[in-house]
C-alpha cells in the first residue's frame, strides 16, 4: 500500500511539475507593436527573435521584468516602430530601418538589431558636425525594484547615451560594438522611461545600431490571474 501511495504522489508531483505555469493566466506573444516585457518568477528569460524573452509565473514572488529593446525591428527601409530621431534643426520623426549600409567599415548589427539612419540608403552622407538624437521608450510598474540595463551599441561617429537624461555612456564606434550599462536606481522611473542616443556625425553616413536589456522585480502577492509584466504587450509593465 505505501509503495502504491508514493507512486500516485510521484505522479500528483510530475503533473504539477510540467504543467506551463502560464496556462491560467492568459499566455501573449510578441505583436510587432513594442518592446517584449514578461515577467518570470524563474530568472532571467532567454533571447528569442527580437529580444529577451520571459514566461510568466503564479503566486507571491518577486516576479521578474525583462524587457528587450532594439534598433531596426522590422522590414528594411521601413519606419522603426519604436525608435524615433531628432536631425539637426529638425523635428522629431521615426528612424529608418537601413537597407544599404556602409559594410565595411560599419560592422555587421548586433544580434537580430538592424542599423537605423535618417533614410533607407545609408551609405548616403548626412551633415558633418552634427548631432542625430535618437530616442526609445519602456515603461516600468510603480512597485519595481532593482532595476537595470545593459546593452551594446553601435554608432556612426560616437554616441552618448542618456536614461532619462543621466549619461550612461560616451564613446563608442562603427567597427565594432561597445557595451553599455547601468544599475543606478534612481536613474530608473516608475512608469515611462525614455533611452537616448546622441550620435555625433563628424562626416559622411551616419546611423545608430543597438541592442538592450532592461532587468527588474516587481513585488506580488495572492495568486491572481492577469499577473504578467507586460500583458496586453503596450511595454507598460502591467
Amino acid at each position: 500500500m505505501k509503495k502504491i501511495w508514493s507512486l500516485f504522489l510521484a505522479i500528483v508531483l510530475m503533473i504539477v511539475l510540467t504543467v506551463p505555469a502560464w496556462a491560467d493566466n492568459g499566455h501573449h506573444g510578441w505583436n510587432g507593436h513594442g518592446p517584449v516585457s514578461w515577467g518570470n518568477q524563474f530568472g532571467p528569460g532567454v533571447f528569442g527573435p527580437f529580444g529577451p524573452f520571459g514566461f510568466p509565473g503564479r503566486g507571491r514572488h518577486n516576479r521578474f521584468i525583462n524587457i528587450g529593446l532594439a534598433s531596426g525591428i522590422g522590414p528594411d527601409g521601413q519606419a522603426d516602430p519604436h525608435v524615433t530621431v531628432v536631425p539637426p534643426g529638425g523635428s522629431s520623426q521615426q528612424a529608418v530601418i537601413c537597407s544599404s549600409t556602409p559594410t565595411p567599415p560599419w560592422a555587421i548589427p548586433i544580434g537580430r538589431s538592424e542599423w537605423i539612419s535618417l533614410q533607407a540608403d545609408c551609405t548616403t552622407g548626412l551633415a558633418a558636425g552634427a548631432t542625430y538624437v535618437y530616442t526609445v521608450q519602456f515603461n516600468l510598474p510603480n512597485n519595481f525594484q532593482n532595476p537595470s540595463i545593459s546593452g551594446n551599441v553601435l554608432a556612426d561617429d560616437s554616441v552618448n547615451i542618456l536614461l532619462n537624461n543621466n549619461n550612461i555612456f560616451s564613446g563608442g564606434g562603427f567597427t565594432s560594438a561597445s557595451s553599455f550599462s547601468s544599475n543606478n536606481a534612481s536613474f530608473f522611473n516608475s512608469g515611462t522611461n525614455t533611452l537616448t542616443f546622441s550620435v555625433y556625425n563628424a562626416g559622411g553616413p551616419s546611423g545608430l545600431d543597438f541592442l538592450a536589456r532592461v532587468q527588474a522585480t516587481r513585488q506580488h502577492g495572492g495568486n491572481n490571474q492577469g499577473d504578467n509584466t507586460d500583458n496586453d504587450n503596450d511595454n507598460d509593465g502591467d
